[in-house]
C-alpha cells in the first residue's frame, strides 16, 4: 500500500526594516488518518505568501498570492479543482484614530474535466475606513467602521449567472464598562445580473449584541 502523508511548512521573515514576509504550504493527501481534527482537512494542498513593506509613515503596502488544489493524489477518474487567487492591498494610519485600507483581489477558479464545469474568475474591489472617537457621553469610547465593496463574477462555462455584486457595510461599537463591548452593525448587498441588465436581488442585514469578557473562564 502506498502511505498517505501530510506535512506543512511556515515562513516568517524581515528583509531590511520595512519588509515583512509570512506564509506557509500544507499538503494532506486523501485517506491520511485526520482523527477527527477538523484543522485538517485531506486530499488537498494550498499555499499562501504574504509580503507587507512599510514604504512611507504609518503607509503599508501588502501583496500576496494564494494557491489552492484537491484530488491529491491525483486520480484520473475525479476532477481537480484549482484556485489562484492574487492580491494587493494598502493601509494608512491618518493620526491616532483614523485608519483607511483598500484591496483588489483577483479569483480564478478552474478544473481539468473536458469541457471544463468550473472555470471562472471574480475582480473584487475594498475600500473603507475606521474612525476612534474619545470621551463619548454613556459610551467613553466609540468606533466606526465604514466598508464599501464591489465584486464583477463571470464564468465562462455558464453554469452561474454572470454578476456584479455591491457591497456596502457601517459598524458602531463601544466599551460602555469594562471588558463589556457593545456594537450595531448594518449591512447591504445588491446584486446585479449582466445578462438581464436588471438588479435582481438585495439583501439587508442589521444586528445588535454584546461581548462580555468579564470573567477568567467565561466569555
Amino acid at each position: 500500500n502506498d502511505p498517505h502523508q501530510a506535512w506543512k511548512a511556515t515562513l516568517a521573515g524581515k528583509l531590511g526594516e520595512r519588509v515583512d514576509l509570512s506564509g506557509w504550504y500544507h499538503r494532506t493527501e486523501r485517506d491520511f488518518a485526520t482523527f477527527a481534527n477538523p484543522d485538517v482537512d485531506p486530499d488537498q494542498q494550498e499555499l499562501e505568501l504574504v509580503g507587507k513593506y512599510a514604504f512611507l509613515a504609518n503607509h503599508t503596502l501588502e501583496i500576496g498570492y494564494s494557491f489552492f488544489e484537491d484530488n491529491l493524489p491525483q486520480d484520473a477518474s475525479v476532477p481537480t479543482t484549482t484556485t489562484h487567487r492574487p492580491h494587493v492591498g494598502w493601509e494608512a494610519d491618518i493620526g491616532e484614530r483614523t485608519t483607511l485600507f483598500s484591496k483588489y483581489e483577483y479569483i480564478k477558479n478552474t478544473d481539468d474535466r473536458q469541457p471544463k464545469t468550473t472555470d471562472d474568475y471574480s475582480h473584487i474591489f475594498l475600500i473603507g475606513g475606521t474612525h476612534k472617537f474619545l470621551s463619548v457621553p454613556a459610551l467613553k469610547t466609540l468606533e466606526l467602521r465604514a466598508e464599501y465593496g464591489r465584486e464583477d463574477f463571470e464564468d465562462d462555462t455558464d453554469e452561474e449567472v454572470d454578476t456584479i455584486t455591491h457591497r456596502a457595510g457601517l459598524r458602531a461599537q463601544a466599551e460602555p464598562f469594562k471588558k463589556v463591548v457593545a456594537y450595531a452593525e448594518q449591512k447591504e448587498r445588491l446584486i446585479y445580473e449582466k445578462d438581464l441588465d436588471e438588479d435582481t436581488e438585495r439583501q439587508d442585514i442589521s444586528e445588535i449584541g454584546l461581548e462580555l469578557a468579564r470573567w477568567q473562564r467565561f466569555a
